[in-house]
């Protein structure tokens, strides 16, 4: 008898970026689709450093703003840039980060 594969844990990964404040932040974001439907469920921003600014539309997972997604902030990241998260649904389930200074969002302890 051989146990059936699951896929649960399987993201696939729609977009992906940049978001540094400088060029010595090293911040990358990442749109993934969790359950393969078709539709953004994750954003995920990882790495080391402060978070650039943007205008109220600019951050560059805007195209997503409909979408309701998991926000998973990762150890190292130092600043939320303004606007970041504008308009943006997202739910505060899983912060791997203890907190954020001058954090212009919310405050969000590691789970």
């Amino acid at each position: 008898v051989y146990a059936s594969e699951t896929r649960e844990d399987v993201k696939t990964e729609i977009a992906k970026g940049t978001c540094g404040a400088t060029e010595t932040d090293e911040l990358t974001w990442i749109v993934y689709d969790e359950d393969n439907d078709g539709n953004a469920d994750v954003l995920e921003i990882s790495g080391i450093g402060a978070m650039a600014d943007y205008s109220f539309s600019s951050a560059p997972w805007q195209e997503f703003k409909n979408n309701e997604m998991e926000l998973i902030l990762k150890n190292g990241v130092t600043h939320i840039g303004n606007y970041a998260f504008y308009f943006l649904q997202v739910i505060f389930k899983k912060c791997a980060i203890y907190c954020i200074n001058k954090c212009n969002l919310i405050v969000c302890y590691q789970i």
